[in-house]
């Protein structure tokens, strides 16, 4: 890890467990991945980034979990999209790719609420031609980090059998945010509801199209997007140990009984803190090693 990186870690954990105590979400922290382009370390170094390989990826991922949960989820999707981004390009660069260089992060907008089974794509957002562009309208739920977003990616429906990927700049007239997230998890995540009321769609802004009724290609996006939950995970128990240590040389007082005089030299604590240590590590280890996997995949 470079020291450019390190210190804008530490400067993220600085304020993490306040913004926590008093629900308070993210943005400077959210400014400082920006300013150090944490989002962009993927890229290959001749397009802007660190040529990161997913291993490398993910192990950054652990760190900025460990310093704040909220801010390595907030940019889950965004990491996704830098991944759908890099195979669409492949070694081109694109006006996505050199957004993703400077710094510029991208959320998501595509669940809804409604009937349809969960993962059909079948969505009621619609995507309908006007003029040379488009225009975008309905309701998003559980959009994780778009509220800290600079763009949004979405799913609407073109069509019945035919759905659309777009993005769209976050501040775009029509595109309405709210900060109303009330679900369990990490909860500063920015996930909660988007409405897009007739908002405008360049033609250079749609991604793509994917027909419905015709089999997919098989991925490792799905894998990522799980496996990325599970570095988050490790991310937080290595913090747990960060925690416990902490608390334990903070100490100075042991109970009448003990085996040591102070807390940090009784082998019983160091037993509990060391049976944490352990689990983390090994849940680093197993991430890091399906990790692995899919870099041979991709």
């Amino acid at each position: 890890m470079s020291g450019e990186l390190r210190a804008t870690l530490a400067a993220i954990a600085q304020g993490a467990a306040a913004r926590e105590a008093n629900d308070e979400n993210p943005f400077a922290a959210m400014d400082l991945v920006r300013a150090a382009r944490i989002g962009a370390v993927r890229l290959p170094v001749a397009r802007g980034g660190r040529g990161f390989s997913i291993r490398q990826l993910f192990a950054t991922v652990i760190d900025l979990a460990e310093a704040d949960p909220a801010v390595a989820h907030i940019v889950r999707v965004h990491y996704w999209f830098v991944e759908e981004e890099l195979r669409r390009a492949g070694s081109a660069e694109t006006a996505w790719t050199a957004e993703i260089a400077r710094g510029a992060i991208f959320g998501n907008a595509v669940s809804e609420l409604g009937g349809a089974a969960v993962g059909s794509l079948k969505f009621k957002t619609a995507l309908t031609p006007d003029g040379a562009g488009y225009r975008l309208s309905g309701t998003k739920y559980y959009c994780t980090g778009s509220l800290f977003a600079d763009w949004i990616s979405v799913f609407a429906a073109k069509d019945e059998n035919t759905l659309a990927a777009v993005v769209v700049p976050a501040d775009r007239p029509g595109i309405t945010m709210l900060d109303d997230w009330d679900g369990m998890g990490v909860r500063n995540t920015g996930s909660g509801t988007t409405i897009f009321d007739n908002v405008e769609v360049r033609a250079a802004e749609l991604l793509g199209t994917v027909r419905l009724d015709v089999a997919g290609t098989p991925s490792y996006e799905y894998a990522f997007l799980q496996l990325y939950l599970q570095a988050i995970m490790a991310g937080i128990m290595r913090n747990v140990v960060s925690d416990a240590i902490g608390l334990i040389k903070s100490r100075e007082r042991s109970f009448s009984h003990a085996p040591a005089a102070r807390p940090a030299e009784d082998p019983l604590l160091q037993q509990v803190v060391g049976q944490l240590s352990a689990l983390a590590f090994a849940a680093e280890s197993t991430v890091l090693a399906a990790a692995d996997a899919l870099d041979a995949v991709a």
